[in-house]
């Protein structure tokens, strides 16, 4: 099916509780058991997905909202306690009459791009630093003349920020 073929674990629940459909994505990625699936009860998935959780309060507390206000789309990122780090997307399932009757949940494992902005991020603050620490004033410029590189000793030398050179034409 479409849904099995997807990246992202799709799950939709009715307002009854019952599972209507999951994906084979969604299943792997939560490692849920097929007795657990074959009960279509919500109440029991729930109580094994909130097991997977690093912080079950709130994620069980939000769950919950989102039950009592069906009308609320959700968006927000959750940690398992194994370390991966799920996208979790909530929208409710509308019938062509307006009828809310029920839920969808997307979920997608963002574990390695966290990891890659991560890296990104220290690998910046590390070259910040280098470029700081320079005893000389250093000013890069790319090819229409813009500011892009500004170390401490060049915004004293200009009195100027980074802040406020970056990214503007040299000289003004």
């Amino acid at each position: 099916t479409e849904q099995d073929v997807s990246l992202d674990g799709i799950l939709v629940i009715d307002y009854d509780g019952t599972i209507i459909l999951y994906n084979r994505r969604f299943r792997e990625m939560w490692g849920v058991p097929e007795y657990v699936l074959e009960h279509r009860s919500d109440e029991m998935l729930l109580e094994y997905v909130v097991e997977r959780v690093a912080d079950p309060v709130p994620f069980r507390a939000k769950i919950h909202y989102l039950y009592e206000h069906p009308e609320d789309k959700s968006h927000e990122e959750i940690t398992l306690k194994d370390g991966r780090v799920l996208d979790r997307y909530s929208v409710s399932m509308i019938s062509a009459d307006g009828t809310n009757f029920g839920r969808v949940w997307y979920f997608r494992d963002i574990t390695e791009r966290r990891k890659i902005e991560d890296e990104v991020r220290t690998l910046k603050n590390y070259l910040a630093n280098i470029i700081d620490s320079t005893p000389s004033v250093l000013v890069g410029i790319d090819p229409e003349m813009n500011v892009t590189i500004l170390n401490r000793l060049a915004e004293k030398m200009i009195n100027l920020t980074s802040d406020e050179a970056l990214g503007k034409p040299l000289g003004h």
